[in-house]
């Protein structure tokens, strides 16, 4: 065992009485090495001073809150489930809450907004259709099991009524699902101009001939689709359901609206002879009429004739409508005739001429209720065409959409110029309803090679009103 000198640590002989390099005298030989501390030293250097009381707080809350976020954690990844979402979903259209519905449908998507009422239409679908609702579980609950499974869910060509899709994550560690309803659009047409249109009993506005127009996006469910055509002589409506698994392509919904209406056909021994309708021109001459309508048939239109003379005008037989097709006769008897030859040409030129002029101004606004405004307008003299830019005149009638010439006559004529005097009502159609207004004047008349065409017109507005 090796000995060391106390004093400088010099290494000693067993038995040396003294250090040979300082002189210090060895008391005793016992081996100086490292210290090497007990095991009670050991145990009081580890202890210290021990933990305080205000770490020993901190510590169990961190651990606390820790366990406490865990716990959370855990809790709403599972509430956030797919096949939990699916189950919400199930109950809230099995208890019909359709508010809770529009809820659900509304956090999950922006491409529409969903109104209580829409909501309500879609779980009236569902259950009046059972097994199309438990087809479309079923699929929801598949997804759902794939998606808790990490299995990305691939979409049908055929896109179903609603999917489970995936959404932001919440506190961006949680997975979060959407419930997505797929939308459908309504695509709707008319047979006639200025028809109002109403989906589901909701007022859309007014439709033109054959321009389609799409409506939407609506939920899946029954629709209804009406329009209205506001005619003349009657009114003509048609309506059509629509069902988004039988009648829907690519989610769109057609319906196609027949306003035709009830027409009749019109004889008579007189062409020249313009037709009235309860008592009010039509402007037309009966030689101008393949079919007349639409027309009520109710008994309630009566179709007569009248038939300008030089010694007067004389009125047909009246008949009363009672059905659709009726072919409708109108004769006149005890005509005066005519004294000579010349009496006779002289009835028919006037005649000709009166009713040549007359058929040109009801064309012209005919022509312009039914939009034809390069014919309306084609219907001006040149001196008038020079004098009117046609597309500002077209922008300043574009919303007209009916005239009606109430009355006419020959205030004087030779063989290229005439005056005629007239009474018109017309109605344009606005935001706030519809503008009815009456005017009356004259319009002077020239022909131009063998057509009369309008040359100058002196006309005034009498009244004005927005009805509905």
């Amino acid at each position: 065992m090796e000995i060391y000198c106390k004093q400088c640590g010099q290494k000693l002989k067993q038995g040396q009485g003294f250090c040979t390099h300082c002189g210090a005298a060895v008391e005793n030989s016992e081996p100086v090495g490292p210290e090497t501390p007990s095991p009670s030293r050991r145990l009081k250097s580890f202890s210290g001073k021990g933990i305080s009381k205000k770490s020993k707080i901190i510590l169990s809350i961190s651990v606390i809150v820790l366990a406490a976020a865990f716990f959370a954690y855990k809790i709403a990844e599972s509430n956030h489930k797919p096949s939990k979402l699916v189950d919400h979903f199930n109950k809230t259209v099995e208890q019909g809450n359709a508010k809770e519905l529009a809820n659900l449908f509304n956090s999950g998507q922006t491409e529409m907004k969903v109104d209580e009422e829409g909501a309500k239409q879609f779980i009236q679908y569902l259950k009046k259709n059972p097994d199309e609702y438990t087809s479309m579980i079923k699929k929801l609950r598949n997804d759902a099991r794939l998606l808790e499974n990490g299995v990305e869910v691939v979409k049908p060509e055929d896109e179903p009524f609603v999917s489970i899709e995936k959404s932001d994550k919440k506190w961006n560690l949680i997975d979060q699902y959407k419930i997505v309803p797929h939308p459908f659009f309504i695509k709707v047409t008319v047979n006639r101009n200025h028809s109002l249109l109403y989906i589901d009993n909701k007022k859309m506005g007014y439709i033109e001939k054959d321009k389609e127009r799409t409506f939407g996006p609506f939920l899946p469910s029954e629709h209804t689709v009406k329009a209205f055509y506001e005619g003349k002589y009657a009114n003509v409506s048609d309506k059509k359901e629509l069902d988004p698994k039988t009648d829907a392509t690519d989610h769109n919904l057609y319906a196609d609206l027949d306003l035709t209406g009830d027409h009749v056909t019109i004889y008579s021994d007189y062409d020249d002879a313009v037709v009235y309708v309860n008592g009010k021109s039509t402007g037309k001459r009966v030689g101008d009429i393949d079919e007349f309508g639409p027309v009520e048939t109710d008994g309630s239109t009566k179709i007569s004739a009248k038939l300008k003379l030089p010694a007067g005008t004389f009125k047909s037989n009246e008949v009363a409508i009672h059905e659709p097709d009726q072919e409708v006769d109108l004769h006149f008897d005890n005509l005066p005739l005519a004294e000579d030859a010349d009496d006779m040409d002289s009835f028919t030129d006037s005649t000709n001429t009166a009713n040549e002029l007359e058929d040109v101004l009801m064309s012209h606004y005919a022509y312009i209720s039914s939009h034809e405004y390069e014919k309306a307008f084609d219907l001006f003299s040149a001196r008038q065409k020079q004098k009117r830019n046609y597309d500002d005149w077209v922008n300043g009638i574009k919303d007209n959409y009916q005239n009606d010439v109430d009355s006419f006559s020959v205030v004087y004529s030779d063989s290229n110029r005439a005056t005629v005097s007239f009474h018109l009502t017309s109605y344009d159609s606005k935001e706030t309803g519809t503008l009815k207004q009456e005017w009356e004047g004259t319009w002077g008349m020239v022909k131009e090679g063998d057509q009369w065409k309008l040359d100058s017109p002196a006309i005034k507005k009498i009244n004005s009103e927005v009805i509905e």
